[in-house]
């Protein structure tokens, strides 16, 4: 998983992980290795998973967002291997917007 989605809280590592209403939650994770620009999960995701790889600081637990797929790396910019990510699901950029 991307560094960018670990965010470190008062009670530890966690990521916002968004469900099928495209509304986020905090989800508590812990992390085996952090490499350079990316992080190996060890518990608190599944494969599948949404996470929010941008815009964390406007969110709050609830918050409706309008999730984007994220590009990932280019080889160039030292992209991860599948390997590294055996344990993330997609990563989502997110635009929080107010719920009606």
């Amino acid at each position: 998983m991307p560094n960018v989605a670990v965010k470190r809280g008062p009670d530890g590592l966690f990521a916002y992980v968004i469900d099928a209403q495209n509304k986020v939650s905090v989800r508590p994770i812990k992390v085996n290795h952090e490499g350079d620009t990316t992080s190996q999960v060890a518990s608190g995701l599944t494969q599948g998973d949404r996470i929010v790889v941008a815009g964390q600081y406007r969110l709050t637990p609830g918050a409706l967002v309008d999730p984007k797929e994220a590009i990932p790396p280019t080889p160039a910019q030292g992209s991860p291997s599948v390997a590294a990510n055996e344990n993330v699901g997609a990563a989502a950029n997110s635009t929080s917007r107010q719920e009606k």
